[in-house]
């Protein structure tokens, strides 16, 4: 309807005037609202973004530290394997050695305590 008021319709510079460079102008409503609305999504998928990160940020040390307790258990039990079961696996083992070792040191008790120079006898008696 702005159109065909428009007394001079080839002349550009008329037609940019009258219909897009109005205050009233439907079409300046009509770009002052798509630029908001363009602005008002932008800003939205900006800050949904930003959600998403922190909340990939959140669940990353989440999960961080979930791996890190994981690893603490995990390490403890094996400790806890070797100590016990390995140990006792070699001791078993050991016992002979231990018995060994206690006779051998009860006989060099024996030879300390009597000398064999007290029992010799020296020449012909």
């Amino acid at each position: 309807m702005d159109y065909k008021k428009i007394k001079n319709k080839e002349n550009i510079e008329e037609i940019k005037s009258s219909l897009f460079f109005q205050d009233n102008s439907k079409f300046n409503i009509i770009g002052l609202s798509l630029n908001f609305f363009f602005g008002f999504a932008i800003e939205n998928i900006f800050t949904h973004f930003e959600k998403d990160e922190i909340n990939l940020n959140i669940s990353y040390v989440n999960m961080m530290n979930f791996l890190n307790l994981f690893s603490i258990i995990m390490s403890t039990l094996i400790f806890l394997y070797i100590v016990f079961f390995v140990f006792i696996y070699i001791s078993n083992y050991s016992e002979p050695i231990k018995d060994s070792t206690y006779r051998i040191n009860n006989s060099l008790f024996y030879i300390k305590k009597y000398s064999l120079t007290i029992y010799r006898k020296f020449g012909s008696d």
